[in-house]
Parts: structure tokens; sequence; C-alpha cells
């Protein structure tokens, strides 16, 4: 009998829930700015006596679900990408003095990576250096595509074929790789 009320009990919560979802969000999230500095000491407290087990739980979510973080953190850099470039522009300075030093200190490590990427590409590696050799961008250069001179880059089209090249400027090239993403998922 115990059972059959708990089941029923449960039957009764679900279809509630339901039934009335939108208001039970919206009850919640009333409840949560009015109780939010209260509901943040408990997730401060809840955090520093569960550390551990959060890490290790959160590295097995990150391992098992590597392609929906991705898909969810692609969708909302294309949904705020203008509050993103806002954040960017506003912390360029700090970060670019932080990057300089960074990269001083670092030296060997920045070329141990590229080192692995060369490693990893060799095909793209001979191609963008014989790109840059032989295709020489001069200041007549403009972006095939928005017709800018500034920061302009040599697109390739196909390793095998280094000399075949775009010449974009930095925005349109990065627009074109975010594009080219898209399609290959």
């Amino acid at each position: 009998m115990k059972e059959n009320t708990k089941e029923n009990l449960k039957e009764y919560k679900k279809r509630y829930y339901q039934e009335n979802k939108e208001r039970l969000k919206e009850i919640n999230k009333l409840n949560y700015h009015k109780n939010k500095d209260r509901y943040n000491q408990i997730g401060k407290k809840y955090y520093k006596e569960h550390k551990e087990e959060l890490k290790i739980k959160n590295k097995k979510y990150r391992e098992k679900n590597k392609d929906k973080i991705k898909i969810r953190q692609d969708n909302y850099r294309d949904k705020n990408r203008d509050k993103i470039n806002q954040k960017r522009r506003m912390n360029k300075k700090k970060y670019s003095k932080k990057e300089k030093l960074w990269k001083k200190d670092n030296r060997d490590k920045i070329n141990k990576s590229h080192k692995k990427y060369a490693k990893k590409h060799p095909e793209k590696i001979r191609a963008m250096n014989k790109a840059r050799k032989n295709i020489i961008l001069t200041k007549e250069c403009k972006c095939e595509k928005c017709g800018s001179k500034k920061k302009l880059h040599r697109h390739h089209l196909n390793y095998k074929e280094p000399l075949n090249v775009v010449i974009l400027c930095f925005k349109c090239h990065k627009e074109l790789h975010r594009l080219l993403k898209v399609v290959t998922k």
C-alpha cells in the first residue's frame, strides 16, 4: 500500500509540474532574485564542503558531453557576438600587457607549441610558407570580400595547391572560418 501511495504521489507531482511548468519557473525566478545573496552563500558553503566531489563530477560530465558543451558554447558565441566583442575591446589593453609579459616569460612554451603544430600539420605549414614567400602583400592589395587594406591574410582554398589563395582581411578571414566550421558540423 505504501509503495502504491509513493508511486501515486510521484505521478501526481510529475503531472502537476507539467501542467504548471511556466508558472513554477517564474515563481522560482522571483524567489531567487529576492534571496540571491542567501542562495549565493549557500552555494559557496556547499562548494567548500564538497569541492573535490564536484571537481570529479564536473570532469566526468565534461568528458562525457564534449560535443554538447561545444555546441552550447558555439550557440552562445553566435547569439552574443556583440556583447563578447564589447568585453574584449574593454579588456584589450589590460590583457595585452599581461599577454606580452607572459609571452616574454614563456618563449620556450610557445616554441614547443609551434613545433607540435608543425609536426601535426606539415602540409599546412609548407603551403603557408610557400605562399608567404611567393605572394607578397603590398599596399595595393585589398580584401577580396570587403575591400579593406588592413590586416590582410592569405586564405588557402586547398593546402595541396599552396599558391591558390584568397586575400582576406582579418575580420573576413575569421568570419569565413566560422562559417566553414558551421558547414562542416
